[in-house]
């Protein structure tokens, strides 16, 4: 799956790995002209493993991907948005402003990015179930967008739609009508 930043058209894309990892990449879009060609490194590259199944060397100019998950638990990466505050009516908080989430649909995690000059995993928040997950309890989640209210918004095998939502003074988010699980939002 692929997300587009409605801010910089940069695309988001999630790429499930072969046996080791998954990966999460950037393609950067240029501000003006044609769009160049990005080599994001398969078959040389299972997110930063080197994974030579093909003859000849390994070309340059590689980009490398902005975050890897090892395959086990997860096994299924897919790209959400890049959180704006638009100004929706359900818009989760100010501070995930820019942020970066993806999820898994096996493991059923939805974790978050910050770019600080480059990607890393964003602080946890009050209420967050682990270190790594923003979210979990996700199990088939096929989709994660940012909707115009402002709400992460996400399908759900088999053909759930749902709304992640605050739930109030104490700074939990929940799915709407589903089985997905806390979800923590700071200040939310």
């Amino acid at each position: 799956r692929c997300e587009i930043d409605p801010l910089t058209g940069d695309v988001f894309l999630g790429d499930v790995g072969e046996f080791a990892m998954d990966e999460l990449s950037q393609y950067v879009r240029p501000a003006l002209g044609a769009l160049p060609l990005r080599n994001f490194g398969w078959p040389w590259f299972e997110g930063t493993a080197v994974h030579l199944p093909c003859a000849g060397s390994v070309p340059a100019g590689l980009e490398a991907p902005i975050a890897t998950v090892p395959n086990q638990p997860w096994v299924s990466l897919l790209a959400g948005p890049r959180y704006r505050n638009l100004g929706g009516r359900r818009q989760i908080d100010n501070d995930y402003e820019g942020s970066l989430f993806y999820a898994d649909h096996g493991a059923g995690g939805v974790r978050r990015l910050v770019a600080n000059g480059s990607w890393s995993p964003a602080p946890a928040v009050p209420g967050q179930p682990n270190a790594q997950d923003w979210g979990t309890g996700f199990q088939g989640i096929s989709s994660l967008r940012q909707g115009p209210d402002g709400a992460l918004w996400f399908t759900q095998h088999p053909g759930a739609l749902k709304r992640i939502r605050p739930l109030g003074p104490g700074n939990a988010i929940a799915a709407v009508s589903g089985s997905g699980q806390r979800v923590a939002a700071g200040d939310a």
